[in-house]
């Protein structure tokens, strides 16, 4: 799978399947310089759909989510995959959660894959998440849970 413009491509050894993750060299920089907030969104549905067509599609289902978020999201805030069927937006502070926390619902849309519509049952739970604000160590932790850039500034 051809990585995005300034983007790195990894396979992580705790990834099931192999599936690659995508990370960007400058990422810990990015996480040293954020807020320590961020919203964490749970999708329900791609993880059947991966179940019954395959990885790759939900994999390219929670890409979609993922661009489309990006759209919503705050301006410049970058969207990290932090497992198969969870999405993360960096927050410039907890102030920002009011406007972040009413996106999930604008999941219920159809997504387009290959040229085709596609509806897929899909709902989002929103939590807002406190980061520790250490530097290099905020960003160690991050990693450390696997959290991988997906699309993003």
């Amino acid at each position: 799978m051809p990585a995005a413009p300034q983007m790195a491509v990894t396979k992580e050894t705790h990834n099931p399947g192999q599936r690659p993750w995508f990370g960007r060299p400058d990422a810990e920089q990015a996480l040293e310089t954020t807020a320590p907030a961020a919203a964490l969104f749970v999708l329900r549905g791609p993880a059947s759909t991966g179940d019954f067509f395959g990885y790759a599609v939900s994999d390219r289902l929670l890409s979609a989510f993922a661009q489309r978020l990006l759209r919503q999201a705050p301006a410049g805030r970058p969207i990290y995959r932090w497992s198969g069927t969870a999405l993360l937006v960096l927050l410039a502070g907890a102030w920002e959660w009011d406007a972040a926390r009413w996106l999930p619902e604008r999941f219920v849309e159809p997504v387009e894959l290959d040229g085709r519509s596609i509806q897929v049952p899909v709902s989002a739970r929103a939590d807002l998440v406190e980061l520790p604000r250490a530097g290099a160590a905020a960003a160690a932790r991050l990693i450390d849970y696997r959290i991988a850039l997906l699309v993003g500034a």
